[in-house]
């Protein structure tokens, strides 16, 4: 009987061991499957971290680099604010030129329209005044110097008159020639 009960007893261990295993083994095969899972969860865990630390430091690039930006754009904003301001001060400076140019221009005019109608009154037609913006020269001709006037011989007298600019610059120059004639003793 002891021997029945022996075969009795491993017979029912191998049942037991089988029933174990054909009921754990969906239970070992969802262990693994939870493992993997496990292992491939921290794994993805890993990523998002190193993800969100670069996207931590990508933002803090960014903000860097928006605010170095900023920073260039308000002395960029500053300097042209500036410029524009002295531009508008040349504009001005200009205006105020251009309009004190044109009241001594007028003056001028006038001043050389009451000099003609002086010299019309001091010295008639007779060309005793010289036209506005010429310079004059006088140049004799014949006896010059130390040597003796030939009484005979007329003496001529030639006008240059060369108009000049604002500045002294010579830009036409004219040739006008007067003969005196001879007095005779």
């Amino acid at each position: 009987m002891q021997a029945e009960y022996e075969a009795l007893a491993k017979q029912n261990r191998r049942d037991a061991e089988a029933w174990f295993n054909e009921k754990s083994a969906p239970l070992q095969q969802q262990i693994s499957e939870d493992v993997g899972a496990t292992t491939s969860a921290q794994t993805l865990e890993i990523e998002l971290q190193s993800l969100l630390a670069m996207k931590h430091s990508l933002e803090c690039s960014l903000t860097e680099t928006q605010g170095n930006y900023c920073v260039q754009l308000a002395q960029i904003q500053a300097q042209i604010g500036a410029l524009e301001e002295q531009l508008h001060q040349v504009r001005t400076e200009t205006e105020g030129q251009k309009l004190e140019y044109e009241q001594l221009l007028d003056i001028k005019v006038h001043l050389e329209k009451e000099i003609e109608t002086y010299c019309l009154l001091i010295g008639g037609d007779d060309g005793a005044c010289e036209p506005k913006g010429y310079k004059s020269k006088d140049y004799v001709s014949g006896n010059v110097g130390n040597q003796i006037k030939d009484p005979a011989k007329p003496t001529v007298v030639k006008k240059v008159l060369e108009e000049v600019d604002q500045s002294s610059k010579v830009l036409i120059t004219r040739l006008h020639s007067l003969e005196e004639k001879s007095q005779s003793n």
